[in-house]
């Protein structure tokens, strides 16, 4: 069923813009230049806001590729060939754990992290990189797992303190 409803989605609803943007999140929110991002955040304003995005990200992936692993789901035939397994999709889960994370920090920009966290699971199915159960179990993964660490966001304070002073 979710073959189906996935291909319905990336072979008829084609748009200019929503290949535009569906483009732009593949390449810019991926893991390496996130991680990137939050490894230079955390250093540049030395904040522990960053590292905590930076070390929950970093699980966040080591739990969907342990996944990816145990599952071993290929990719949909119809889309972009990417080379590694399907299920669970890894932007879903980073946009929507750092969605929780963004959250958490910027509660009054709530909703346009959790609408650009949408976009980037439709864009997977758009592109035809994942199936639609892909990107609904990596949303809910990475948005519980966002939920988890700021539950223990009190350990990830202590791990920063500690790597600060030594």
């Amino acid at each position: 069923m979710d073959e189906f409803i996935s291909f319905l989605i990336y072979s008829q609803f084609r748009s200019p813009i929503f290949d535009f943007f569906s483009l732009i999140f593949d390449i810019f929110l991926s893991s390496a230049l996130i991680l990137a991002f939050l490894f230079v955040y955390w250093f540049v304003k030395d904040d522990s806001r960053g590292f905590f995005a930076f070390v929950g990200f970093l699980f966040n992936n080591m739990i969907v590729f342990i996944l990816k692993l145990f599952f071993m789901r290929p990719r949909p035939l119809y889309g972009a060939s990417d080379f590694f397994y399907s299920f669970p999709s890894a932007h879903s889960a980073n946009a929507f754990f750092l969605a929780v994370i963004f959250s958490y920090y910027y509660p009054k920009k709530r909703v346009y992290a959790y609408l650009l966290a949408f976009f980037v699971a439709f864009s997977r199915v758009y592109n035809g990189t994942h199936y639609l159960y892909d990107i609904l179990v990596g949303s809910v993964l990475g948005f519980f797992f966002g939920i988890f660490c700021l539950k223990y966001k009190y350990k990830f304070d202590k791990l920063y303190n500690y790597v600060e002073n030594n």
